[in-house]
């Protein structure tokens, strides 16, 4: 939830207010930092991203039109950025797929997250493919649909829903594994 200060403060900076604007990276920096981490996995690329991204949320602020939705709106720079840095240095590629059957709803035992497995599972999906990496991230960490991974990645719907159903069938076959 957004206070009513920082609603106060992101207005300051669509005003070029300095202080307003490390103000509001303070705000945010920690959050928008952790995001950057968990998909490049490097610290100093994480910094480089954040700062790149607050940067374009400043020069930008101008085409946000509802100041509540600033965090979300920061969150898909980050995202696209860390993406961006991933393609660029050819550690992530989706293949492209023309027929794809989405095996995404095979019924499987679901995983069982009351057993504080939630630690090994974010291990679990560090150790997989990069692309697999990434997409799972996005979708359960971040909280990002389909739509929104699309947009970001600029894969295909299908090729996203497979990517995803893959990953998740890997990540089960680990997990599963180390029990």
């Amino acid at each position: 939830m957004i206070t009513k200060n920082t609603i106060q403060l992101i207005q300051q900076c669509k005003l070029n207010n300095q202080q307003a604007q490390m103000s509001v990276y303070n705000l945010y920096c920690d959050a928008m930092y952790t995001i950057a981490f968990r998909i490049v996995q490097n610290s100093f690329e994480a910094e480089d991203i954040i700062q790149e991204a607050f940067l374009k949320a400043f020069d930008e602020l101008h085409k946000l039109n509802e100041v509540k939705a600033f965090g979300s709106w920061l969150k898909k720079i980050v995202v696209t950025k860390a993406i961006n840095l991933l393609k660029k240095g050819n550690k992530i590629q989706f293949t492209k797929l023309e027929r794809i059957e989405d095996k995404l709803e095979q019924a499987e035992e679901p995983i069982d997250l009351t057993d504080a497995k939630v630690q090994e599972i974010f291990s679990q999906i560090k150790t997989l493919k990069p692309n697999y990496c990434l997409l799972l991230t996005l979708h359960f960490v971040e909280g990002f649909d389909y739509d929104e991974i699309v947009e970001i990645t600029g894969i295909s719907y299908s090729n996203c829903r497979t990517t995803i159903s893959r990953a998740k069938e890997s990540l089960r076959k680990k997990l599963y594994a180390h029990a």
